[in-house]
Formats: C-alpha cells, sequence, structure tokens
C-alpha cells in the first residue's frame, strides 16, 4: 500500500444522529514488489490484470465490508473503492487485512491498523466532589462534567437536575453560585461543564442527580448534613461538664486534679511500703519516698514500737524550709504537741500515723523534698522518747 495521503481516508456518516466512522481504500494505489524487495515494473498490467484483491475486517469488531474485493485490479478508476463501515457503538482499533492472489504466485497480505472513534454522542455524566458529609449551614462546590463513548467533553443537551430530599433538609442549589436551581430544572443547552454550590441549614440527608432526558444516562451524589453541636450542661450524666467544683459536687461528682469525676480520689501512699524502728537517736539515715506533683498522696507511716514501751503520746512533725510544723492535736502549729489520738492506731506493736488521709501535691512543690519525723514518749516530759523518719521526694 503506497504511502500517500490518501492510501486510507476517513470519512464520517450519520446513522440516527450517531457518527459513523468509515475506512475507504483505494485499490489503484498499490505497488507491486518482487521477493527481493525491487519494484516490479515488467509485465505490470499482467499482475493487475491476474490479480484479485480482497479486504477483511477483524472478527471481533463490528464492521460491514462493501464491496469485498475485486477479481482483478486493472481499469480500476478513483470511484472503484471499498468501504468499511464500523458498529457506532464501538470504540477501538483494528488491523484491516489486504490480501493478494494470482493463478500463479502468492503474494504476502498486509495491514492497515485505524483507530475506530466511535460515537461522539453523550455517553456520561459525572458529578465532582471530594467531600458529601458536612456541617449544618457549610457550603461546598461541586461540578457536573459531560463526556461521549471516547472520553471527551461533549456538549450537552436536554440535562435535568433532580433532587430527593426525604428529611425535609431544604438545600439551597445554585449554578455558578448566583442561581438557584430546583427540582427538575432542565438545561437545553448544558454545555460540557457546569459548577455548582449546595448549602442545608438543616440535618439530615438528601440526593442531587443529573440525567439525560430519557433518563439512560446520569449520576448522583447523595448528601448527608450533620446536626449542629450542642454543648452538654453539667449534670449527673455530663459531669465533664461541670468547671467547678460546687457545680460537681451538686452533680452528684466529686471534684479533684481541676475536674469533676464519677468516682472518689484513690491516693497513692507517700510513706515508706514497711515500719520503721522506732530509736532514741532517731535513725541514723533517712530513707526517700518519691512522690509524683499534681497526684493525690496519702501520708499515713508506720512505727515499730520497742519491745517493752508503752506510748503515752504521739508526735509528728514536717520540716518545711529548716522550720519544723508539727501536728498538735489535729492542727499544723509550730509549737510542738501530742498527735490527737484519733489519728493514730496501734495493732500489734505498730503504731499507724495519719499525717494526712488525702491531698493533691500542688505542681508548685514539684522538685522539692521535705523530711517527715513522727514518733511517742512514755511518761510525762517527753520521757522515753523514741522516733523515726524519711524523706518525701515530690517530682
Amino acid at each position: 500500500l503506497l504511502d500517500r495521503e490518501n492510501s486510507c481516508t476517513t470519512y464520517s456518516t450519520y446513522d440516527s444522529g450517531n457518527k459513523v466512522s468509515n475506512y475507504v481504500f483505494y485499490p489503484y494505489w498499490l505497488a507491486f514488489y518482487d521477493s527481493n524487495g525491487n519494484l516490479i515494473t515488467d509485465n505490470y498490467t499482467k499482475i493487475y490484470d491476474d490479480t484479485k484483491f480482497q479486504v477483511k475486517a477483524s472478527t471481533t469488531v463490528t464492521a460491514t465490508v462493501s464491496p469485498s474485493g475485486f477479481d482483478n485490479l486493472s481499469g480500476q478508476s478513483s470511484s472503484d473503492n471499498i468501504t468499511i463501515a464500523y458498529d457506532s457503538s464501538k470504540y477501538s482499533s483494528d488491523n484491516i487485512t489486504l490480501s493478494f492472489y494470482d493463478n500463479q504466485t502468492n503474494i504476502s497480505s498486509i495491514t492497515k491498523e485505524v483507530t475506530i472513534k466511535g460515537s461522539t454522542a453523550l455517553a456520561k455524566l459525572q458529578i465532582n466532589i471530594e467531600q458529601t458529609t458536612l456541617p449544618v449551614n457549610s457550603t461546598v462546590a461541586f461540578s457536573v462534567e459531560a463526556f461521549d463513548s471516547n472520553g471527551n467533553p461533549y456538549s450537552a443537551t436536554n440535562i435535568v437536575m433532580k433532587l430527593t430530599d426525604n428529611d425535609s433538609v431544604n438545600p439551597t442549589i445554585k449554578e455558578s453560585d448566583t442561581t438557584q436551581r430546583y427540582n427538575n430544572y432542565v438545561w437545553t443547552t448544558f454545555g460540557k461543564r457546569k459548577y455548582f454550590s449546595v448549602n442545608a441549614i438543616n440535618s439530615g440527608s438528601f440526593t442531587i442527580s443529573f440525567e439525560s432526558a430519557d433518563g439512560s444516562i446520569s449520576d448522583s451524589k447523595t448528601f448527608t448534613i450533620s446536626a449542629a453541636y450542642t454543648a452538654p450542661t453539667c449534670s449527673s450524666s455530663s459531669l465533664t461538664a461541670c468547671d467547678n467544683e460546687s457545680a460537681c459536687t451538686g452533680a452528684g461528682g466529686y471534684w479533684y486534679n481541676s475536674t469533676c469525676n464519677a468516682t472518689e480520689q484513690t491516693a497513692t501512699s507517700a510513706a515508706p511500703s514497711s515500719a520503721l524502728e522506732a530509736s532514741a537517736s532517731g535513725p541514723s539515715s533517712l530513707e526517700t519516698v518519691e512522690a509524683t506533683a499534681g497526684t493525690t498522696v496519702s501520708i499515713k507511716p508506720q512505727l515499730t514500737v520497742a519491745s517493752g514501751d508503752t506510748p503515752a503520746n504521739y508526735y509528728a512533725a514536717i520540716i518545711i524550709d529548716s522550720v519544723a510544723y508539727y501536728l498538735n492535736g489535729t492542727e499544723w502549729s509550730t509549737t510542738m504537741g501530742p498527735v490527737d489520738s484519733s489519728l493514730v492506731s496501734l495493732d500489734s506493736g505498730v503504731a499507724t500515723f495519719t499525717i494526712v488521709d488525702s491531698a493533691t501535691l500542688d505542681s508548685s512543690l514539684s522538685g522539692q523534698s521535705f523530711d517527715i519525723y513522727f514518733g511517742y514518749d512514755t511518761g510525762a516530759n517527753y520521757e522515753g522518747l523514741k522516733f523515726s523518719g524519711y524523706t518525701l521526694s515530690v517530682k
């Protein structure tokens, strides 16, 4: 097949408004070569006279070949051609085979690859949007595009917008963010692409669809509008909404760590894990117990009463900035005095001191340490005084 512009041409006809791709071969634009690749010039007419020429389309694509070929090529004019018409719904590619043969020598077939463009009618509508779940009273933009069967933008006509609003959301749909559009609105001239915005002030779901006039081509999107957020109020079922101790207590909660809680606070022990030994000289060195700032602690150290001793009075003190503060009765004082008996229990020779029942270590105490002492005497004027102690380190 000669490499000429019109050796295989394409033209279009229309079948019920659909474009049909046609490919035309002109048989007199052929050249013949021998097995060595030399152009045959001798007996050229004889070859034309003795050669049959046939055309076949691929069996995988619907096509009509008319006529299927010529018995010989001599005397063919420009009006003698073979047309292959493809189904308008197809669009891909095909290999067309040209076969030649004579009475003495077979001639190799050649093929011509063609592209089938298919129909240029409307084939697809597409709504483009990233987010379809929206908060109340928000506005989102989207676009709608039309394509033909080749995937090319198509100037569509008679496109209908439909709105399904079973939840009575009553959305506002605007074209180009200016002109409001309603259910069953029809664009006689839609074009290749349009832009829209949608807004809703009520919660619920609704669906927007765009369709061809006969409904055969469509696309739709369902939008979900979430309800407006309502902040909870302080109550027994919403304790976290209580922002002060009075409101928290009134709602049945427990106020600590600057929040309202459903359960009472559990204090962490800030005392040695085992009872300390009491002696007249006190401990040779102080054990260190760590606690964390911002947590709730209890300070309830234990002291083993020396064998043969019967405690008469109990004492407790904490050293803050080199100043001793005594638990005098039930109050703290710089004057030394016995601890109220209600704050000490004696069981099997071990005395437990309730120096602090439950308290939150303020964050300002972080990095500080305090020495805590506790003990007893066996008579008046501190007779038989024995004691022990430890260091509380706040992290």
